[in-house]
């Protein structure tokens, strides 16, 4: 059978360290900023808008050039 009673540590509610925040390493300073690797800013709506134009125009694309590959293999080639 399962032993429902309250578990023991739950009822020593005065102590501080177990109400305390949680104890995390340090935040170091950063190091000044010319050393740090800077990238280029690229806005999440430019590359949303790349991304929509370059879908939006692929199936077309592709659906070209298969109609004239199979029109210069059936029609274009000299036999």
């Amino acid at each position: 059978m399962i032993d429902l009673s309250p578990d023991p540590r739950d009822s020593d509610r005065d102590n501080a360290d177990a109400l305390s925040a949680p104890r995390h390493d340090p935040v170091g300073v950063p190091p000044e900023k010319g050393l740090l690797p800077t990238i280029w800013p690229f806005p999440a709506e430019k590359a949303e808008v790349i991304i929509s134009f370059v879908s939006r125009w692929s199936g077309p694309t592709v659906l070209a050039a298969v109609v004239i590959g199979l029109g210069w293999a059936i029609f274009g080639r000299p036999r």
